[in-house]
């Protein structure tokens, strides 16, 4: 019993802890499509002259940040998973318990779910702006 409550309150700080990130990713990553999309304002300029239309330029910066974001959590998921996997096979090792692995399947689909839904808030928002002049 003592475990579970130990495990809960570890579950909530790293839940708060990638709440705070994540807030932090959202203005970050709006930062860098603004600036993006406004250096890029005179080819999408170009490419609307072409016969692109607003919504198929909004799907490829859409597509852009996507591609972005999934990439580097795979690479995140991957090298923070492989990293606790070692320490925790050398803590365990070291106290000489069986090896117990668990991956934190909820958090890590709530997560991911709202960086999707940050990705399309933080393109959106500049692309229109963009499309509007």
């Amino acid at each position: 019993a003592n475990f579970a409550a130990v495990s809960k309150i570890f579950n909530l700080f790293t839940a708060i802890i990638a709440t705070i990130s994540l807030f932090l990713a959202f203005f970050l990553l709006l930062i860098s499509m603004t600036q993006n999309v406004m250096d890029a304002s005179w080819e999408f300029g170009v490419l609307r002259s072409m016969g692109l239309t607003k919504s198929e330029g909004l799907r490829i910066y859409m597509y852009e940040a996507y591609v972005v974001v999934v990439s580097a959590a795979i690479l995140g998921v991957t090298v923070g998973f492989v990293t606790a996997s070692a320490v925790a096979v050398q803590f365990y090792s070291f106290i000489e318990l069986p090896v117990v692995l668990t991956f934190p399947w909820l958090l890590f689909g709530i997560m991911i779910g709202l960086s999707l839904v940050t990705v399309f808030f933080a393109v959106y928002a500049p692309v229109t702006q963009i499309n509007g002049r």
